[in-house]
């Protein structure tokens, strides 16, 4: 682990032993090999004995550059992307006994040298051998290193939806205005007890007056506890903060917001400072792992696989996702949702049976539910041209 502190020394110790294996080989092949072959050439009908020996000469440092070049460079590098770790190992006594006794002088005066032109340059040289990688530079690897089997598929996911979902929108991902289940902040703990056991939620926003002047949130164990002592009680003494983030933060932008405020919850605010929708760290972590169910969540599927290519998903499942999971292209346009998409495309609120169809994709609402396409049928249309609706 120390060694890797000393990658430019390892390099440099690497280019001199690439340079001197040159030099030898040069010096061999001009000595040795050239006049070996020259007297052959020389019956050749070419021009005598020195055209001979200048043909041979540039025989051999053709042959022994190619030579270097496989053998010396091609081959080791190759080996060293397969089996990073086993060469390593095999090589580090050797690199190390090189770099730090026997071209230690020599790879002192190359890289001052180095570093002396620079600076005449301009040029600030930098303090050891580092890459620093984008984020883009960074799913490169991570989807090279899966398909060569150094991660699973499992971590491959997680690790890109680090960098890809947390780029995400708080309103592309929050939980919709109507879906939202508050409770008044006047009203006795009894009442919040019953609507909390309809809606099966164990955290609910509450408002004064109305929903878009939202205080804060109670949770199910709280409102137990305020439950046994007076089942008449207001629940304003248990309310607990929430975090108000506006809809243009990323997911990882509303991750901070709710450690800073240590809330659980943070309700997202359109542009005139309304309501506009609700976020749990749960929704956050879904963005990373997939759908989290626990034992009250009633929810149907994600995305569920038909006969013939076709497939239901939930109308909030997002357009990006889909895209993944089928390996589409259907550009979102206004809306972030596959049911906001049809709403979008046909241009009103759509009823089940209607469809439309995008780049050979056909997308047919299957169940409306309060205005809101719930579920939506998903499949491929060979025989699509243009856009069309119905």
């Amino acid at each position: 682990l120390q060694d890797r502190h000393k990658l430019d020394n390892y390099i440099a110790a690497s280019q001199v032993g690439i340079t001197l294996s040159s030099i030898v080989l040069g010096i061999y092949g001009e000595q040795q090999i050239a006049p070996r072959i020259a007297p052959w050439i020389a019956q050749l009908p070419l021009g005598g004995q020195v055209a001979a020996a200048g043909l041979a000469s540039t025989l051999v440092l053709i042959l022994l550059t190619t030579l270097q070049v496989v053998m010396g460079e091609l081959v080791p590098k190759s080996i060293g992307v397969q089996y990073p770790e086993r060469l390593a190992l095999l090589t580090a006594l050797p690199m190390k006994w090189s770099a730090d006794f026997l071209l230690k002088p020599l790879i002192i005066l190359l890289n001052g040298s180095g570093a002396f032109i620079l600076k005449l340059l301009g040029v600030t040289p930098s303090e050891g051998h580092a890459h620093v990688h984008s984020p883009e530079e960074i799913l490169i690897l991570v989807k090279e290193s899966r398909q060569g089997g150094l991660i699973d598929a499992d971590e491959g996911q997680y690790l890109q939806n680090v960098f890809r979902r947390s780029q995400v929108r708080a309103g592309e991902i929050a939980i919709p205005r109507p879906q939202i289940v508050a409770a008044p902040v006047d009203r006795p703990v009894q009442e919040v007890l019953r609507l909390v056991a309809e809606s099966a939620y164990t955290r609910i926003p509450v408002y004064e007056g109305d929903i878009d002047h939202i205080t804060g949130f109670v949770h199910l164990r709280d409102l137990f506890t305020l439950y046994r002592t007076d089942p008449q009680a207001g629940i304003g003494a248990i309310v607990r903060p929430v975090a108000f983030v506006p809809e243009t933060l990323t997911a990882a932008q509303v991750w901070e917001r709710l450690d800073e405020s240590q809330s659980y919850l943070a309700i997202v605010l359109d542009e005139f400072g309304g309501t506009a929708g609700l976020i749990t760290r749960e929704d956050l972590l879904e963005e990373l792992f997939g759908e989290v169910q626990d034992e009250f969540d009633q929810e149907a599927a994600l995305f569920t696989p038909l006969d013939a290519g076709r497939v239901i998903v939930r109308g909030d499942m997002l357009v990006a996702d889909l895209n993944d999971y089928l390996g589409i292209d259907l550009p979102p346009g206004k809306a972030h949702t596959v049911g906001g998409l049809l709403m979008d495309r046909l241009g009103r609120i759509p009823q089940p049976g209607d469809e439309i169809v995008i780049g050979g994709v056909r997308l047919r609402a299957e169940a409306v539910e309060r205005r809101r396409v719930s579920r939506v049928c998903v499949s491929r249309r060979a025989d699509a041209g243009e856009e069309d609706a119905a």
